[in-house]
């Protein structure tokens, strides 16, 4: 990040390196509680996705600038280039809101029925 072609990154750069692992395992733990409660898993997924949709803008940043810089990723992504990337995470942030619009369309219909327990059915969705 401090290699960046944006002067407010390069001044940040030192703090995001701690803050987004730990939102990224914060918004995971979320994700994996919100298995039992579906409220706390749509605040993951969105969580999820606005932080998906900033590293979007970062990687378009990154292209449009037109530097040829390294990505720091590790693993299979490492040999990814800026667009790759870039369509690599839009896919996830289509994803995520596939899945936030699919949740909402499921709760809605699920309490339109008669019946139904909020508690107990949403519980497991």
């Amino acid at each position: 990040m401090r290699l960046a072609p944006v002067p407010l990154m390069i001044q940040l750069a030192p703090i995001l390196g701690w803050i987004v692992p730990i939102v990224e395992m914060i918004i995971a733990v979320v994700l994996a509680l919100g298995y039992s409660n579906s409220g706390l898993k749509t605040k993951g997924l969105y969580a999820a996705v606005i932080l998906l949709s900033t590293f979007e803008v970062y990687i378009a940043i990154m292209l449009l600038s037109g530097s040829h810089l390294p990505c720091t990723c590790g693993g299979i992504i490492s040999q990814m280039g800026w667009k790759q990337h870039l369509i690599f995470n839009g896919f996830f942030v289509i994803g995520g809101i596939l899945t936030i619009k699919y949740s909402e369309k499921y709760k809605a219909s699920k309490q339109d029925k008669p019946g139904f327990d909020a508690h107990k059915d949403l519980s497991r969705a």
